[in-house]
């Protein structure tokens, strides 16, 4: 069966090279589309449940279900198959291939594109060779590449000490912290989702060099009745050497201007103009703790994982209505709960709720990134809104560049436009911003 070529309409897809033909044109195809759109042939007629699909692709890999949903969606981008006459879905189950298909025998696979075929392998050749060679330049030059350009940092949650240790305390401090730094251009930092791990670590250098940064900031915090006491190092990972380092003592109330300050500390310790005020999305602790939680469980990309996320986050909004993150994250969750593949909750259920939170995040705070970016997954992923979605996920970055889900999204409309040069940059500009993301390292490995 490996010799086959399988004939569908205008395409000619070479089961043994992987490759895919529109007449005599190839047909560029990302390995796990060639390898989703094999094992779819190989069975055609027959439904392939998700979770088949799934292993057969990805076999022992962790993979979000919403992967799979946007390669098929890639798929129909490329063979023109909007109305599914070739991949049809299956609600709550899987998929098919319905077309017309007909075996063409090994020895007669690929003899007409022969001397395309040998061109399109060398052309793959040659940019394999040059991946390894940047690979292994990178390695033993782990200090003069592209991290130069502009300064690095992971803020590590802080320790909390004391008999009432709450972890989602240090988180907090971490995360306002790293959304201070984040909106300033001219600083790299490492999203919260990239440092949380991190939470119970007590080695800021193995912590620095595992996440590629420069810096690391570290910390304690402590709270006493209405006392918040917090100790902070910034620390040079590759000299293993302190650059600041302080001590405050506050009342619960200024907690955010004790944030301000350590954030223009740091600044200073890495010659960096914060310059303008500190962007504050709540005044209150609670919501923005509550925040916290649902981005927490909202990256464990699991149906259990989204229904505690949107609990989070609606418990957010209650506390404080008009908390444009929290809305954000709704959106999120409900986007990709309805993205699932098993369709816990159904996409006309799921579509308009996640729009609504988008909409209204938007209109709390239309310079919000990360409201750009649900939007922009709405319109891509649901709407096939391809000029909607490429706008928001261009503001989003604007707006932050270091935001690693507005690249990550983007590469794949990227993919599903055939603008395959920019996909790959977007999807390492999002594995830059955050190279410890299982999900994000999975796609790089497959676009």
């Amino acid at each position: 069966m490996s010799g086959v070529a399988y004939r569908f309409g205008a395409f000619r897809f070479d089961s043994r090279e992987r490759l895919l033909y529109r007449g005599v044109d190839a047909v560029p195809l990302t390995p796990k589309a060639a390898e989703t759109l094999h094992y779819l042939l190989l069975r055609h007629g027959a439904l392939i449940e998700k979770s088949e699909l799934m292993e057969s692709v990805w076999p022992g890999t962790f993979v979000e279900e919403a992967t799979l949903a946007q390669n098929v969606f890639t798929l129909r981008k490329l063979l023109g198959d909007d109305d599914q006459h070739m991949i049809e879905t299956v609600p709550r189950r899987g998929y098919r291939f319905i077309a017309e298909v007909s075996e063409v025998p090994g020895s007669e696979v690929s003899k007409p594109q022969t001397s395309h075929r040998r061109w399109f392998s060398v052309a793959i050749a040659i940019v394999a060779l040059a991946a390894i060679v940047g690979i292994v330049w990178i390695a033993r030059h782990p200090a003069t590449h592209a991290a130069q350009e502009m300064p690095t940092i992971a803020v590590l949650p802080f320790h909390p000490i004391g008999d009432d240790q709450d972890e989602y305390l240090g988180v907090a401090m971490a995360d306002a912290l790293i959304s201070r730094l984040s909106n300033v251009r001219g600083v790299l930092v490492r999203p919260t989702s990239a440092v949380r791990k991190f939470a119970v670590s007590r080695d800021p250098i193995a912590a620095g060099r595992e996440l590629a940064v420069r810096s690391v900031l570290e910390g304690t915090i402590q709270r006493a009745d209405e006392t918040i006491r917090v100790t902070v190092q910034l620390i040079d990972v590759d000299r293993d050497a302190p650059l600041w380092s302080d001590k405050f003592d506050v009342h619960v109330s200024d907690v955010f201007s004790l944030q301000d300050r350590i954030s223009d500390q740091v600044a200073r310790a890495l010659m960096i103009n914060l310059g303008g005020h500190a962007r504050h999305y709540t005044e209150n602790q609670e919501a923005h703790r509550d925040y916290l939680r649902g981005r927490y469980f909202w990256n464990k990309r699991t149906m259990e994982g989204y229904s505690h996320a949107i609990e989070s986050f609606e418990s957010a909004i209650r506390k404080d209505p008009s908390y444009a993150l929290a809305y954000a994250g709704l959106a999120d969750s409900y986007a990709l709960l309805g993205a699932m593949t098993n369709r816990y909750m159904p996409r006309r259920v799921a579509l308009p709720k996640a729009i609504a939170a988008a909409n209204r995040a938007l209109t709390l705070d239309d310079t919000l990134a990360e409201a750009h970016a649900s939007l922009g997954f709405i319109k891509m992923h649901y709407q096939w809104d391809w000029d909607g979605g490429e706008h928001e996920f261009r503001r989003a970055i604007e707006l932050n560049p270091g935001y690693a889900t507005a690249h990550h999204w983007y590469a794949y409309e990227l993919i599903a436009l055939r603008r395959f040069d920019e996909s790959i940059r977007e999807i390492r500009e999002a594995q830059k911003a955050d190279p410890v993301s299982i999900i994000i390292n999975t796609d790089v490995a497959d676009i």
